[in-house]
């Protein structure tokens, strides 16, 4: 696991990030909107927005878990950082589903429990060159929240190692913390690798890695 020390900005680690749960992630997505493929792409939208309101970004975990958030940065994040053990199939179809959303997701809109309208776009990130494979998206959803305009801004990171992954999710309403995010994946991907191996986790990352 990282700590609050190993991520750059002013980061505390908290004990009730369980409970987050951000409105604005709740919502359906018409298919109308989507003019081909329309309630295949409407469910994978839906998926995304569904996964990231219950803190499961890669599925159900088959194995053992565990959790850290974090909140602070210098725009007033939130930053959870989960490692757990998968079915290797269900990984692999994890990571390619999500690789597939920066194109069918890229904009759509999100009608709200109260009919309101939020307008989302889906864009793909870089990850440092961590892990057997990865894949990083940016989430924006802007519309109203609590009577006033609002926009959401979230970083995504997963990171496979073996039949193990590393997900990031990171931001809020002010932004994200990008630079975070990278620590977070970098770190976290190597510790994850030396525990595996039977090895002390390491305290600082291997030297600046590259990006992808």
């Amino acid at each position: 696991m990282i700590n609050a020390t190993d991520l750059e900005g002013n980061w505390t680690r908290v004990n009730d990030a369980a409970t987050w749960r951000d409105s604005l992630l709740i919502g359906k997505v018409d298919a109308a909107q989507f003019f081909t493929d329309s309630k295949t792409t409407a469910a994978d939208c839906q998926k995304l927005l569904d996964v990231l309101y219950s803190d499961a970004l890669l599925g159900k975990p088959s194995g053992a878990s565990a959790v850290a958030g974090f909140s602070g940065g210098s725009d007033g994040a939130r930053m959870l950082y989960q490692v757990a053990g998968y079915d290797r199939g269900q990984l692999d179809s994890s990571l390619a589903w999500l690789k597939t959303l920066p194109v069918k997701c890229d904009q759509f809109t999100v009608t709200g429990k109260d009919g309101s309208t939020r307008t989302a776009q889906v864009i793909e990130t870089s990850l440092p060159k961590a892990g057997d494979s990865r894949q990083g998206l940016r989430l924006t959803l802007q519309g109203p929240a609590g009577g006033n305009p609002a926009t959401l801004m979230l970083d995504l990171a997963a990171v496979r190692v073996g039949t193990n992954a590393i997900a990031v999710t990171n931001g809020g309403l002010g932004g994200t913390e990008a630079d975070s995010t990278q620590q977070a994946v970098t770190l976290g991907t190597q510790r994850l690798k030396d525990v595996l191996a039977g090895k002390t986790p390491a305290e600082q990352p291997p030297g600046q890695q590259e990006s992808s």
